[in-house]
């Protein structure tokens, strides 16, 4: 792809779009970069774009800025009704996002791996098994490293995490190996319907051929529907099957296109809780559909230690646990949560909705949960709907959350951080939001941890 000269648009200067600019500038295309935000409320360095000769201007609209434009680029967090790609696609500018970008200097194969929840924890296993066989690998995407900050590459394999919100914007992005974990209700007020939610999933299936490979869950229905219609070669996984990757036995097996055999006991896998018994199924998929021998894939699973801010301890004092789950972004994600931490909890939970209900958590929170801590936009909400099945206490912030639990723990308790909720109401992000829970943790307990 040959950008040199060429007068390219980048809205919106997040990971994505700072990623993206510097890709462009790098490939000397005269690149314009615009956000609406003031520099000030951004992440990036600007200095560093500017440097490249990137024209950066923030605070401002960049519909003015499309006269001459040959190209843009959107970020994630565009959606497609933006005015902006409106009069861009009129006016004939192509209209692309960041990872399709990207993808066009990648010619290392692609696993491409989406859905609802476990992505990130699937690409960081999947990119160990990678290790463990000795394949070099570049883990990115949605993860929190752009693909456009990793290309160009040209051997190993890219293990890319992508985004219903990027699979939008793609034309030619084709994974090699595309695996889709699961679905259910989230982003629905970007996407309307969880019908277009997963529509805009199953396009990580859209351009394959008989050459790739389709991994998906087979248990999930939206995704199997989808599933049917792609043409990559099928490699199912889930716990109630009997070819793929699947479970028998608490034991996990593989019978796919001739080869069969065990991999591991489920209970060897180092990381805990059904949710990661799913996303073990996935990477092992993947994995084999890349031609992995068994082995590596075994030594990965025991020993991967699992990523921040999923059901990640923190600290332990007078038998009390804290747990990080700032993750948990969804119900469905605080379900899995309440399934895998052992009971009395005490969850501290809230932030800003998604649009979903919270009834969904409380058969599992009547029978897990001793005490409900709610902060955030959603506080009056999970109140309202939960307050039947446990006892519920406000907290105006999280440090106000962490020390009523704290005051409210016994030994034995679980002190779980699993919001079930974005964290824009309150932080930059989740893992903003899951550093300072960390920090308030440390400082209650005077930095004395015990062990686990």
């Amino acid at each position: 792809m040959n950008l040199s000269g060429k007068n390219i648009l980048v809205y919106g200067l997040g990971l994505s779009g700072f990623a993206a600019s510097k890709l462009l500038a790098a490939q000397g295309a005269r690149v314009t970069a615009v956000d609406v935000k003031p520099e000030a409320a951004l992440k990036s360095d600007l200095g560093i774009l500017r440097s490249l000769g990137v024209e950066v201007h923030t605070g401002q609209n960049s519909i003015k800025r499309l006269n001459g434009i040959e190209l843009l680029i959107v970020s994630p967090g565009i959606p497609l009704e933006h005015p902006l790609i409106s009069i861009a696609q009129k006016g004939g500018i192509q209209v692309v996002g960041e990872l399709e970008l990207a993808s066009q200097f990648c010619q290392a194969p692609v696993i491409g791996v989406t859905g609802t929840n476990g992505k990130s924890t699937t690409c960081a296993l999947i990119g160990a098994i990678l290790d463990s066989a000795g394949i070099a690998n570049k883990v990115a995407g949605n993860i929190g490293l752009p693909l456009s900050s990793v290309v160009p590459l040209s051997a190993g394999v890219a293990v890319v995490e992508v985004s219903s919100y990027q699979l939008e914007t793609i034309e030619t992005f084709k994974p090699h190996i595309a695996v889709w974990m699961n679905l259910s209700a989230d982003h629905l007020s970007r996407h309307s319907t969880i019908e277009a939610y997963a529509a805009a999933k199953s396009r990580i299936f859209k351009l394959q051929t008989s050459d790739d490979v389709k991994v998906y869950n087979a248990e999930d229905p939206q995704v199997m529907k989808f599933a049917a219609e792609g043409q990559g070669r099928p490699l199912p996984f889930g716990f109630n099957i009997k070819s793929g990757v699947f479970l028998r036995n608490e034991r996990i097996f593989y019978d796919w296109e001739g080869q069969s055999g065990e991999i591991l006991p489920a209970d060897e896998i180092s990381i805990k809780g059904r949710h990661n018994l799913q996303n073990s199924l996935a990477a092992s998929a993947a994995a084999l559909a890349y031609g992995v021998d068994v082995p590596a894939i075994r030594e990965a699973l025991m020993k991967f230690p699992g990523l921040e801010h999923r059901q990640e301890f923190v600290t332990r004092k007078n038998g009390v646990a804290f747990i990080n789950d700032s993750k948990s972004t969804n119900v469905d994600s605080g379900l899995k949560a309440l399934e895998t931490i052992e009971p009395p909890i005490i969850l501290i939970a809230g932030g800003r909705g998604k649009g979903e209900s919270f009834l969904p958590a409380e058969k599992l929170i009547r029978r897990n949960v001793k005490l409900l801590i709610t902060l955030g936009e959603t506080a009056e909400q999970l109140s309202r709907e939960l307050s039947d099945a446990v006892e519920t206490m406000y907290a105006k912030d999280l440090q106000e959350a962490v020390e009523t639990a704290w005051g409210n723990s016994l030994p034995g308790d679980n002190i779980l951080l699993s919001p079930m909720c974005a964290s824009f109401d309150m932080f930059e992000d989740f893992e903003q939001r899951g550093r300072i829970f960390k920090s308030i943790c440390r400082e209650i307990t005077d930095g004395v941890e015990e062990d686990k």
